[in-house]
């Protein structure tokens, strides 16, 4: 309600301002000479108008500069703002639409009218200048000053309203821009509630691995004694080995306790049972593994769209795919841990095997000119309920 009443106040003041009239302060536009077709433009800080009192976007105007010709769509002039404007068109512009420009200031030709128009006013009698003085005497006996101050007065307290209401907008803006930001603290309150959460979790996953770190620990130094120990026996067994019936009694034994310990400690091939699947992977065998026990995956929507784990690195996890012949992975599980092949029994495995090095994350591929060969397959870690993610790559190699 405050605003529109300041509105219409300013509404009113405006009106009143722009139907005053003062004769004596009237300005004398000469019109165009009809032999001039063209004019000339004053100096580069001239401009056209759309209309006299409209402003232009610069964008939308067109430029003119010092020396510019411009052609008369109206000999008219047209008096606005305390100058003379008169309707024009740039020379060089094809387009039809009229412009303005303020000839007072703009045009060089028009001193020459004002001063032509000045000569064609007819000069007055004596008798004419002594009616002329006694109309001016009588102006100055009208109390028209008196309605001139009281305008004047009225115009200015207009004004003075104008800026009340230019400070009450921009109050009223100002407490918008302080809720907005309210709201935006609010946001910033839940995002940095969301990242202590997400600080928490990483904490407690980073105690988790410390854990399994010391664990780590204990079974190496563990391993290390078991190490050191047969060592000391080898050692000892070499010392004794002094003929073939000490070399003989170094029985099978021994080797096997040294042998399991190695592998244990450095694995160059997987699980025999891991090994038959391999051998029937890079044998081809697509029925062999049409069995229940391989079960087909896909990539999740998570890895799909290039997700971000904790550890700076790609997410990489699979789930079953609601058409499973979509699934581009089969995989299976021997002694409760889970691995994964390529789905050899899917009908599009020649592509799914020609885009497996886009995937490092879930296999190596070690290119050549051969056919790739299956060396081991990438074990999976079991997230959540039909969920994977992968725990260690597998890898291909050319024959």
């Amino acid at each position: 309600m405050k605003k529109r009443s300041f509105a219409i106040l300013i509404s009113a003041s405006s009106c009143l301002a722009s139907t005053v009239y003062l004769p004596s302060w009237a300005i004398d536009c000469p019109d165009i000479p009809s032999t001039v077709q063209e004019v000339t433009v004053k100096d580069d800080q001239s401009m056209l108008k759309p209309q006299p009192t409209k402003k232009e976007n610069d964008s939308n105007r067109p430029k003119i500069k010092q020396g510019d010709k411009l052609k008369i769509r109206d000999t008219k002039a047209t008096l606005s703002e305390s100058h003379c404007w008169y309707k024009v068109n740039p020379a060089a512009n094809s387009d039809s639409k009229e412009w303005w420009i303020a000839g007072d200031v703009g045009i060089v030709e028009f001193s020459q009218w004002k001063e032509v128009k000045n000569q064609q006013s007819p000069a007055l009698t004596p008798a004419e200048k002594s009616e002329s003085n006694t109309q001016n005497r009588n102006e100055k006996s009208n109390p028209l000053w008196f309605w001139v101050a009281t305008i004047a007065g009225f115009i200015s307290i207009s004004g003075i309203i104008s800026s009340i209401v230019f400070l009450f907008l921009r109050l009223h803006k100002s407490s918008e821009k302080q809720r907005e930001l309210s709201g935006n603290i609010k946001d910033i309150e839940m995002v940095l509630t969301k990242v202590k959460n997400q600080v928490d979790q990483n904490q407690k996953y980073i105690t988790k691995l410390n854990e399994r770190s010391q664990k780590s620990k204990e079974v190496f130094k563990e391993i290390d004694q078991e190490i050191k120990s047969l060592d000391d026996k080898y050692s000892s067994l070499l010392q004794s080995q002094n003929t073939v019936t000490a070399t003989t009694n170094f029985n099978n034994r021994e080797y096997e306790e040294i042998n399991a310990v190695a592998e244990s400690i450095f694995p160059n091939e997987p699980p025999n049972p891991i090994k038959a699947i391999v051998d029937q992977f890079n044998s081809q065998n697509q029925d062999y593994f049409r069995d229940p026990r391989f079960q087909p995956l896909t990539l999740s929507q998570q890895s799909i769209q290039g997700h971000i784990g904790l550890n700076a690195r790609r997410i990489m996890q699979l789930e079953a795919p609601s058409d499973p012949s979509q699934g581009s992975y089969l995989y299976f599980e021997i002694d409760q841990e889970f691995w994964l092949i390529p789905n050899i029994a899917s009908p599009y495995i020649t592509q799914i095997m020609h885009n497996l090095n886009e995937n490092p994350e879930i296999f190596v591929v070690h290119l050549g000119s051969g056919r790739l060969k299956l060396v081991k397959p990438a074990k999976l870690k079991q997230i959540n309920a039909g969920l994977w993610e992968v725990e260690e790559p597998g890898k291909f190699e050319s024959l």
